[in-house]
């Protein structure tokens, strides 16, 4: 499938292993994401004007909008994702003023190619390791349910940085976890190039 649209509505039986991903392939602006049991579709998207270029098959969806920023983030768009099917979400060229609610998504990575400015991301207890990635954050927190561990490396430079309270002022090279993360067991893997106020803590 493939349209040009606002408003869109994507059947599950594209994803016909339970296994999906959504792409944006240009980045994306002012988007809301949220995760719904029983929503009856892989998707349903309000992707405002004007409407990206959207395409499904074999359980991948992309969307790719046509032109640059300034439209974009004239109107946001919106996006609930069915949380019976596993996702793996990737943006590439960057991100600006995320809202991601999936505490009842079924997540098997999230990447950001370009970076975020202004993430708000809630996560649900994932079911195995799951691995969280962007060049770079600016103006982020990151929640998850109490109990669920996590390791955040920052392969780059790190300011106003905190994890479970511990806050680092300016550091390079780092990772902090949470006692007793163990990349085998079910928990979060952060992995960012550089990080500016960005916050990681429990629900």
């Amino acid at each position: 499938m493939s349209v040009t649209a606002e408003r869109v509505t994507v059947p599950l039986a594209d994803a016909p292993d339970d296994l999906a991903t959504l792409a944006f392939g240009h980045g994306v602006d002012r988007l809301s994401l949220t995760a719904c049991p029983g929503l009856g579709h892989l998707l349903e998207a309000d992707l405002g004007t004007p409407g990206p270029v959207l395409r499904s098959a074999a359980g991948r969806v992309d969307v790719d909008y046509p032109h640059l920023g300034v439209l974009r983030r004239a109107h946001p768009s919106s996006i609930s994702l069915d949380s019976r099917v596993t996702w793996t979400i990737e943006v590439s060229g960057g991100a600006h003023d995320v809202d991601a609610d999936l505490t009842t998504a079924r997540l098997a990575a999230l990447r950001f190619a370009g970076g975020v400015t202004g993430l708000a991301l809630v996560l649900d207890a994932p079911d195995g390791p799951t691995t969280v990635e962007a060049d770079w954050l600016d103006d982020a927190t990151i929640r998850r349910p109490r109990g669920v561990d996590v390791r955040v490396e920052v392969s780059g430079h790190a300011r106003g940085l905190t994890v479970d309270g511990r806050h680092l002022g300016h550091a390079s090279e780092l990772a902090l976890q949470s006692a007793f993360y163990n990349e085998a067991a079910p928990g979060y893997l952060i992995r960012l190039g550089q990080a500016i106020a960005v916050n990681v803590e429990v629900l």
